[in-house]
């Protein structure tokens, strides 16, 4: 990124650097004014309030003229960057024109609308949860708050008006500090919060939600006695000091800590505050909130899951003889076996099931690796069996490598286990017209698996008729509108923990819930990824689940744990990572430098190398493609969250070796 001409600070004494050297905004009330419009930077400040602010209450009869003086100086002082336009005289005062990245108040605005939008998908929006967002939300704050260099504009104190600004400006402080605080304490550094909130109530004593953090933190930190005692005391302070009552929030944090002492469950592990920035004093300041991770749209790539090389057949043979298995009332089955631990995905299979089996409309799954898009179409399969007399088939569209297969490949194995038998022609177009004449009047159910693009999926798709597909891809489909378009993410928290219960024996799971939570977020709330775990903790029966969820968290390498046996994730990993171009590589092994999955453009843009403009065309290039997603929609350009998914960025991290030299990573094809 090209750092700025000009550098305004606030955020403590005045302070104006131009050209990476510090300049003299000039005698005080010259720079009064000056504060005064940076306070209130892009924005009108009429003269009434510039003069207010330099003399309060006995302005001079030349106020307005000398207005005019400091103005102009502040213009010559500005010259260098940008001078005559950064202050612009408007109808009945001044705008002073400031990007967000020159002055550190509105760096430190967007930090914290960012770690706001971050910590609203770390916990409830919308029924999603992201991983890694508390650890964005945290880092974005903690970059805020270190903007600040002590009270803003302590210098110019002397002037009431910028006393008033300086005041709203700190109440912002303190919630941005309750931000952080909730944060931190949700990543893991409740001691660190404790001692830090401490501080911070001594300035703000009737901060209702800093009290509640604190009893949180202190819990946590295992200090469950100073955390009551500290509630004590803000009994005692807010009815001699206000007359009031404790909130309902932290009487009820209260009174789960005394439940918890008698011997009931953590009553910290899955709650936050519950009350919303700005409260304050008083009762009632907000209502308590439920923070276990809700399911949300992944976007890592998909490639072939846990089946075995070719379809297994289940009910038939596959030589020729279709239609009189048919006749004999048996439909032909040439799928892999149902998944015996499928769990979940209610509405979906209802959704599919009505558009394939009543509607007769092919239907596209698409979704990023391990959502379980596979399990889902042949478990409908095998449930629709009864309605397709000529067969249901699942033909996978790739080859080991991850490379799709050609058309005269999948043409060959669709007349095989069909056992229809067309002339052997030279031209594939000729092949592809024989295929479709030959499905005319039959009723097949073809499952066409990972589909890399439209153009090897097209001939294939069945023509008016009997005949439907389900076809799964990790990639969007432009140009086969007529297929009903499904979307599959991670799971909810409860379908993982449904699945994980599954492969574990007793009630290891309902034992120690918490940390089989801890367990399914680590691994993205992906059924491939729980599948795994669950299967490692099966064998690993010595094994407590709290032991395994820290050593997930804090794993070197995390994809190592995603095996059992013989059966791992890095094979697809792989196979996805071949078939991405050159471009999308770099660029992603960039992005996985990181410190965590959510990141803002700015920081993309210094990872990348990138200008803003550039580095946005490459993420939008990479969303394109499916590789890269924005959690939140309706956002503008300097708010937008980005999210590398987790197996994604594992990966990434894996092969940082640079390969030999391509275009810019701006340049990544869409296609």
């Amino acid at each position: 990124m090209v750092s700025p001409v000009a550098v305004f600070r606030i955020l403590g004494d005045l302070a104006v650097e131009i050209g990476g050297r510090e300049a003299d905004p000039g005698p005080h009330k010259q720079r009064l004014v000056l504060a005064m419009l940076l306070c209130r930077a892009n924005c009108v400040v009429s003269t009434d309030l510039l003069t207010d602010a330099v003399w309060g209450d006995d302005p001079p009869r030349t106020a307005h003229k000398n207005l005019h003086v400091y103005v102009s100086s502040l213009r010559q002082l500005l010259r260098p960057a940008g001078g005559p336009d950064r202050i612009v005289h408007r109808s009945g005062g001044y705008v002073m024109r400031v990007e967000t990245e020159e002055l550190d108040s509105l760096r430190f605005r967007e930090f914290v609308r960012a770690a706001r939008m971050s910590s609203a998908l770390a916990g409830d929006h919308q029924g999603s949860k992201v991983p890694g967002a508390s650890e964005h939300a945290a880092r974005l704050l903690g970059e805020a708050l270190d903007l600040w260099r002590g009270s803003m504009l302590a210098d110019l104190a002397d002037s009431p008006a910028i006393r008033a600004e300086a005041d709203a400006w700190a109440l912002r402080r303190v919630t941005a500090c309750e931000d952080w605080a909730e944060a931190a304490v949700d990543v893991g550094r409740a001691a660190a919060v404790a001692d830090r909130v401490a501080e911070l109530i001594g300035a703000h004593p009737l901060r209702e939600r800093l009290r509640a953090v604190q009893m949180i933190a202190l819990h946590r930190s295992g200090r469950r006695t100073e955390a009551l005692a500290g509630y004590d005391e803000y009994r005692r302070l807010l009815a001699a000091e206000l007359g009031l009552d404790v909130g309902p929030v932290v009487q009820n944090l209260y009174r789960s800590l005394l439940a918890e002492g008698a011997g009931e469950s953590d009553p910290t592990a899955r709650t936050s505050t519950g009350i919303s920035p700005g409260a304050g004093t008083g009762t009632g300041a907000g209502s308590g909130r439920d923070t276990v991770p809700k399911p949300r749209r992944q976007t890592w790539p998909q490639t072939w899951q846990t089946w075995p090389q070719a379809p297994q057949m289940v009910g038939g043979s596959v030589g020729g003889g279709a239609m009189s298995n048919a006749s004999a009332g048996r439909p032909r089955l040439l799928l892999p076996p149902d998944l015996h631990d499928f769990t979940g995905r209610a509405q979906h299979a209802a959704e599919l099931a009505e558009t394939v089996g009543v509607r007769r409309c092919s239907v596209y799954l698409c979704g990023p690796l391990g959502v379980g898009k596979t399990a889902l179409a042949v478990r409908t399969a095998h449930r629709l069996a009864a309605d397709f007399p000529d067969g249901c088939l699942l033909i996978r569209m790739r080859r080991s490598d991850g490379s799709p297969r050609p058309v005269t490949s999948l043409l060959a194995d669709l007349c095989r286990v069909t056992g229809t038998a067309i002339p052997q022609v030279d031209d594939e177009d000729d092949a592809i017209a024989l295929w479709q004449a030959e499905i005319l009047g039959r009723s097949l159910l073809l499952v066409l698996d990972d589909v890399a693009a439209a153009s090897g999926l097209q001939p294939l798709l069945p023509g008016p008729g009997g005949s439907v597909a389900i076809v799964t891809t990790r990639r969007e489909l432009p140009g086969i509108g007529s297929l009903h378009r499904m979307e599959l993410g991670a799971f909810s928290p409860a379908e993982a923990l449904d699945l994980l219960a599954r492969h574990l024996t007793g009630p290891r799971v309902a034992n120690e819930r918490g940390a089989a939570e801890r367990i399914v977020a680590a691994v993205g709330l992906l059924p491939l990824t729980v599948r795994l775990v669950g299967g490692k903790l099966a064998a690993l029966r010595h094994l407590s689940l709290s032991a395994y969820a820290a050593r997930l968290e804090h794993s070197g390498s995390l994809l190592d744990e995603l095996a059992v046996g013989e059966t791992t994730v890095r094979p697809l990993l792989g196979a996805w990572w071949q078939g991405l171009v050159p471009q999308a590589r770099a660029g992603l092994r960039a992005l996985s430098r990181l410190p965590g999955p959510v990141f803002t453009l700015a920081e993309a843009s210094g990872v990348l190398g990138l200008s803003l403009d550039e580095a946005a065309r490459a993420l939008e290039s990479l969303i394109e493609q499916r590789e890269l997603d924005s959690p939140l929609a309706e956002v503008t350009a300097h708010a937008v969250l980005y999210e590398l998914p987790l197996l994604s960025r594992l990966y990434a991290r894996e092969q940082d070796q640079p390969e030999p030299a391509v275009a810019s990573v701006a340049e990544v094809p869409s296609g």
